[in-house]
């Protein structure tokens, strides 16, 4: 467990840049060497946006060079005149960062807002994201000569109407230059279960934009399915296996949950002989493709009712609290007699410590109200106003309520995709204090053997000997994991104050979002207790 008091982060090891005229806000993501936070130019009316800084040094440590990076920018300034591409606003750097300045994705993640082996239930909706990332592809292959090569979940972003953006141009290729020539590509790069298996054929090589086309692929069946249809694209793989035996005309499984419009798509698609497979233009041409969306417009493929897209997006987006899925995550877990017993409420002595200032990753001159929502809330006092109503302003909460969505949601002129109001579907908010709250998170995480630092609850215990329970916060726990494709899944479960009450979030650092909203779904149904319902 991390207390604001003693973060470690890049800008305690080498100061950020001072940057004229620009505010900074709340880290909104972080990775092995880089991280992103919320910015704004101090003019009064300005328009927030991202910055992107990589730690040179720490970058070098993974192989990276200077080059490297800035070939990722490069490319990625080059691709910037798209309605779906996230744009590259300028860069710069000193000796220990480069930083980006990056157009903000203010709808966050697209598939933090897709339940695990459900989907998007919605057909019409499965269709207009594909439109747009299909739009984007084509940009980038026919106007720009670019392959983006990493087409997966967590690359997928939304703006303030919830369109599409896709973002990081990390692993990015130039396959064609100027004079239309084209050429392979021989590195392995992507994650496995959105690779093409064109990719693993090194002698030969393969064509990048092909392997694009195969991503885009994958990926609708993750947005009609809520699951991928295998672990990787090889013959280890015991439902890629069946996919190739069966010459793609598998229909058990996953796949019974997918129409026959989108089937005979995806069967184009997905053909393992990348000369077989269907190319942009028959995708485009393809009857299900073809068909209008209600909410868009029919010439740039634009939202023009977010509120309606927000409403149906959200439909099913539910954590259920009920005793039958409660039964259901404990029966799946090994236990003991005394487990998921919540720790009995310690009497710490809490004498007044001397102010700590930090945020969970430390700028010198950052504003300390790094939380807009909740600076927001706070400065108006929940005393002067209804509890719930506030909490109606987090469109998060819809996914506790067993009303109706259009019933729900009755706060008029909410930007339902806004920044400020926080667009993380992973959260839930508590009246406990913080060592009850604290205690059931660790003895849950424990019996689910996520791999979080031992005796949390005792160095909780140490620390409100010295400080009261507002200097300590935000609390930091820590998760380190593999998902169910055995992939790496790391993030933070940070419990933070939100005027009388705590707000707990769940933040991925790295990883498969569908399979971090697994993990959120399973400790927050375990600790149900904790939950804030409205």
């Amino acid at each position: 467990m991390v207390f604001s008091s003693n973060q470690q982060h890049f800008s305690q090891i080498d100061p950020l840049p001072k940057l004229k005229n620009v505010d900074l806000f709340q880290t909104l993501g972080q990775g092995a060497f880089a991280f992103v936070k919320k910015a704004k130019l101090k003019q009064p009316g300005s328009q927030v946006f991202a910055i992107k800084f990589i730690h040179l040094n720490t970058s070098r440590k993974y192989g990276l060079s200077n080059d490297d990076i800035a070939k990722e920018v490069i490319i990625h300034e080059r691709c910037s005149k798209n309605d779906n591409i996230i744009k590259v606003l300028t860069c710069d750097l000193n000796q220990k960062y480069m930083w980006i300045c990056l157009e903000l994705a203010e709808g966050g993640d697209l598939f933090d807002k897709i339940e695990p082996d459900l989907g998007i239930s919605d057909n019409e909706l499965v269709r207009f994201y594909f439109k747009q990332l299909i739009n984007a592809i084509q940009y980038l292959h026919l106007e720009c000569g670019v392959a983006h090569r990493d087409l997966k979940p967590e690359n997928i972003l939304l703006d303030s109407d919830g369109n599409l953006k896709l973002a990081d141009f990390g692993l990015a290729t130039v396959f064609k230059n100027n004079k239309n020539e084209v050429k392979r590509s021989f590195d392995i790069v992507g994650s496995p279960p959105y690779m093409a298996p064109d990719l693993l054929n090194q002698r030969q090589g393969y064509f990048s934009w092909k392997s694009d086309i195969w991503s885009c692929g994958i990926l609708l069946f993750v947005l009609l399915t809520g699951t991928t249809p295998w672990y990787e694209p090889t013959s280890k793989d015991m439902w890629y296996s069946n996919f190739v035996e069966q010459e793609s005309k598998v229909i058990e499984g996953s796949w019974s949950r997918v129409n026959m419009d989108e089937l005979s798509l995806l069967r184009k698609i997905l053909q393992p002989e990348s000369e077989d497979r269907i190319d942009l233009m028959g995708i485009k041409k393809h009857p299900w493709f073809n068909q209008s969306v209600s909410f868009a417009d029919k010439y740039t493929g634009l939202c023009f009712d977010p509120e309606n897209l927000f409403l149906r997006l959200t439909n099913k987006l539910k954590v259920s609290l009920s005793d039958q899925d409660f039964m259901t995550c404990t029966q799946s877990i090994p236990r003991n007699d005394d487990e998921y017993q919540v720790t009995k409420q310690f009497n710490f002595s809490q004498p007044i410590g001397q102010g700590l200032t930090n945020n969970l990753f430390t700028d010198s001159y950052v504003s300390v109200n790094t939380n807009e929502f909740f600076s927001q809330v706070s400065s108006q006092g929940v005393d002067n106003m209804d509890l719930q109503s506030w909490l109606q302003h987090d469109p998060s909460l819809i996914q506790y309520t067993q009303q109706p969505l259009d019933e729900n949601k009755k706060v008029k002129n909410l930007k339902i995709f806004n920044h400020n109001v926080n667009n993380i579907f992973t959260r839930f908010y508590s009246t406990y204090k913080l060592v009850d709250i604290v205690a059931t998170l660790e003895n849950i995480l424990n019996q689910l053997r996520l791999n979080v630092k031992t005796n949390i609850l005792t160095d909780l215990a140490e620390q409100l000997k010295s400080f009261d329970e507002e200097q300590l916060l935000p609390v930091i726990i820590r998760i380190k994991t593999l998902d169910t494709k055995n992939l790496p899944l790391t993030g933070i479960i940070k419990i933070e104050n939100a005027s009388l009450i705590k707000c707990v979030t769940f933040l991925k650092t790295k990883g498969d979002p569908l399979e971090w909203r697994r993990v959120f779904k399973k400790v927050t149904v375990l600790c149900r207790h904790l939950v804030l319902t409205i």
